[in-house]
């Protein structure tokens, strides 16, 4: 990443959006862990979660210094501008205006 801090995703198996993340993540191969916010067992309203992110909210990702919350495009546009890698797999130029009908569609 930019900032030189590990990509960690905070968030739960059964969550759609933290599924994305993971596997736009696994296509591109960039190193990752995944922090398990068990939201059944009501981990997202744990103190130790809630000092992290305040809205409780999952995903989450922490990289270095930075901390993104959000919807899914949010997350979508950090990644992309923030690993080259997955840009270049999963956004490449050629084919960006097509991506962004899709995305706005959804």
């Amino acid at each position: 990443g930019v900032n030189g801090g590990r990509l960690t995703v905070w968030g739960d198996y059964f969550n759609s959006d933290t599924r994305t993340i993971l596997s736009i993540l696994l296509v591109a191969g960039v190193p990752h862990s995944l922090e398990e916010v068990d939201q059944f067992r009501g981990d997202h309203k744990k103190e130790s979660y809630l000092a992290q992110n305040p809205s409780g909210q999952i995903p989450m990702i922490t990289e270095g210094s930075f901390k993104i919350l959000g919807g899914n495009n949010i997350f979508l546009i950090y990644l992309c501008n923030s690993h080259t890698q997955i840009k270049k797999k999963l956004y490449p130029e050629e084919s960006r205006q097509e991506i962004e009908k899709h995305l706005a569609w959804f």
